[in-house]
């Protein structure tokens, strides 16, 4: 088991390691659209790595059970010279059986990062056959065919208020369709924070509200 020092510098040391294959990755050559997705893929992997490196490492500086002040007391101590030694062969032992890890290669030939269905062309185009057959399911809503579903389907004003959209099965078609279009931005924009986008619009509309609370009670 490493020591706390150690493991300290193998997280510092992954940190630079990430960051510069983060730099690698952005500044190589994307010649396809499915090469500029699996890039942002790589590189929000990356981020998440360091990002954990660097969590791993407030919590070892914390040192909430004292773990590292005491290791740090058995290397200054009397016995310095012995304890070093002692570590040393430790490190020895430990790089001798886990070598570097080689970091990924920007230049690899193209894999598939993330799944697609066909239609979706890897992150082309939108695959709204299934919510298709939701929304011409729902009551009081015109048949129309799927070219033309696919022109107006954000036009949710558009929907009658009095009988579809105080359905059931309305409220099941919106929230599918909110899962699938934040899935598919995760998928094509990994690096974009759309759960963080969803909080800003829910705190927008709650001060809204509150700001129209406030005028109809004020006035």
């Amino acid at each position: 088991m490493d020591s706390i020092l150690e493991t300290q510098r193998k997280l510092h040391e992954e940190r630079e390691r990430t960051i510069d294959t983060i730099v690698k990755e952005v500044m190589s050559e994307k010649k396809t659209h499915k090469a500029k997705i699996n890039s942002e893929q790589r590189v929000k992997q990356l981020v998440d790595r360091y990002h954990g490196c660097t969590e791993g490492l407030e919590r070892l500086y914390e040192d909430l059970d004292g773990a590292r002040k005491r290791e740090m007391n058995a290397i200054a101590g009397p016995n310095e010279f012995a304890e070093f030694y002692s570590r040393l062969k430790l490190l020895k032992d430990a790089h001798r059986r886990n070598p570097d890890e080689e970091m990924a290669d920007p230049e690899r030939p193209e894999i598939d990062m993330v799944q697609f269905t066909d239609e979706e062309g890897y992150g082309r185009f939108l695959d709204l056959h299934a919510l298709f057959v939701q929304y011409i399911n729902l009551k009081a809503i015109k048949r129309i065919d799927y070219i033309t579903y696919i022109g107006q389907f954000e036009k949710f004003a558009d929907i009658p208020r009095n009988t579809t959209k105080k359905t059931g099965a309305y409220k099941e078609y919106l929230l599918a369709l909110k899962a699938y279009l934040a899935s598919f931005i995760e998928r094509t924009r990994p690096m974009f924070d759309i759960h963080e986008e969803f909080n800003k619009v829910t705190r927008s509309l709650r001060m809204r509200n509150d700001i129209i609370i406030f005028v109809i009670n004020f006035f």
